[in-house]
């Protein structure tokens, strides 16, 4: 099972693009060192959607 350092719940889908703060935000902490995961759109009644990884 992978581990990561920081994790972004986004109410969205991610886009890993350079306008989106969360691909900037991604792209400076893994530049960094950093191993991080990203839950897209979970499903807020269902605590399994937030244990993803």
């Amino acid at each position: 099972m992978p581990s990561f350092d920081v994790i972004f719940v986004l109410p969205y889908p991610f886009s890993d693009h350079p306008s989106f703060p969360e691909g900037i935000l991604r792209r400076a902490l893994e530049g960094e060192g950093y191993r991080v995961g990203i839950i897209e759109t979970p499903f807020w009644q269902d605590k399994e959607s937030f244990a993803a990884f």
